[in-house]
This record gives C-alpha cells, sequence and structure tokens, in this order.
C-alpha cells in the first residue's frame, strides 16, 4: 500500500521525439499545478486494489472525470492531499473485503 502525491501536470521527466536537427519543444513546469494524491495497492500476487484518487476542492463534479474506470474511487479535500478520513475509507471499503 502506498501514497503518492502528484503536481497535476507536472512531469519529472520528459521523451521528446523530434526530427534531426530541429530543436525540441520547450516545456515549462508553472508553480500553479493543484495537488493530488493517490492511494493504492497491489498484493504480493500481483493484483492490484481499487485506486481512490483524492483531488482539491469540495465536492465531485462530472468536470474531474474523463475516461475513469469504473472501479477508481475519488474524493475530495480543501488541499488535494490525503488525511486520516480518506486512509479509513479505503480500508474499510476496500483494503478489507479485498484482502
Amino acid at each position: 500500500m502506498d501514497e503518492s502525491g502528484f503536481l497535476m501536470g507536472v512531469a519529472k521527466r520528459r521523451k521528446v521525439i523530434k526530427l534531426r536537427g530541429t530543436k525540441a519543444p520547450r516545456t515549462r513546469n508553472p508553480a500553479n499545478r493543484e495537488n493530488c494524491t493517490l492511494i493504492e495497492c497491489i498484493s504480493a500476487s500481483r493484483r492490484a486494489l481499487k485506486p481512490l484518487i483524492i483531488l482539491k476542492g469540495k465536492v465531485i463534479t462530472t468536470d474531474f472525470v474523463v475516461d475513469l474506470p469504473d472501479d477508481y474511487m475519488l474524493g475530495v479535500s480543501d488541499t488535494g492531499w490525503t488525511n486520516n478520513d480518506h486512509g479509513l475509507y479505503w480500508l474499510e471499503n476496500v483494503f478489507e473485503p479485498e484482502t
């Protein structure tokens, strides 16, 4: 089980495919990105449990969801980070029933 935090739209590494002799496009990582947290678990038998994605917000709206698999779970917090309530919810509703 792990909890990972992300900045939306920011990548640490990138690969660019370009024509020889041309310059790679410049990209920026602006500081105004929002936080997102993912709680996930992969079992010793390599089975992935349902993840919980925590986004910054007050309520979950349809704007948050674009082609999200049905078994993924969404949560919100003021900061986009997890808290005790999110962890306990995931443990009780995903981890315990599936393990």
